[in-house]
């Protein structure tokens, strides 16, 4: 699983060496940041059908 994570990490990092390390790291917690919140909407759309089934 360490491996997953790792590999997930890197694919997020951007490859250009022009920018400072710490600009790096921002633009690959913004875009992990992003991948989570898209997942969560998605997450979150069967339990609110769920929750309120006329809403849907």
């Amino acid at each position: 699983m360490t491996s997953s994570v790792r590999d997930l990490l890197s694919r997020l990092r951007p490859r250009d060496d022009h920018r400072p390390e710490e600009a790096r790291l921002q633009v690959q917690v913004h875009r992990l940041l992003s991948l989570l919140g898209a997942g969560l909407v998605v997450g979150f759309a069967p339990l609110y059908a769920i929750a309120i089934p006329e809403a849907v």
